[in-house]
């Protein structure tokens, strides 16, 4: 494990485990966590790992791009972090947007229809 991936990690077990104290210290109704814990993990883990495999297409794509150029991501390092962060924001959001339109569509859609049938709201429903 990279420290990239270890900060990632990190990350989500801190965001995971500050949600998960918001919610059960001032819950807006009753949920019985246990009832899709385990579809709902199964869907975590299929994001995590397909956002892992684009993640390496796209750099894979960009390592191709700048093969021969003076454009590269190394080139965005010099960038001030408010850009950068901003930057990454908006091009996540896209990707999220388009990713979640895919979804909508005939092909996928019997891979995602049970996002729209989750009972139970909560943080982790519907992954």
């Amino acid at each position: 494990m990279n420290k990239i991936q270890l900060y990632q990690a990190i990350t989500l077990v801190v965001i995971v485990l500050f949600f998960d104290f918001l919610e059960r210290r001032r819950p807006a109704f009753a949920v019985d966590r246990q009832r899709d814990l385990r579809l709902n993990i199964l869907a975590l883990l299929v994001v995590i790992v397909g956002g892992e495999m684009w993640s390496a297409i796209l750099l894979k794509g960009f390592d191709w791009l700048a093969q021969g150029r003076a454009v590269s991501l190394s080139s965005l390092h010099g960038l001030p972090s408010a850009v950068k962060i901003l930057t990454g924001l908006m091009l996540a959001d896209f990707t999220l947007y388009w990713v979640h339109w895919a979804m909508h569509r005939p092909r996928l859609w019997r891979t995602h229809a049970f996002h729209h049938t989750i009972e139970q709201l909560w943080w982790l429903a519907g992954a």
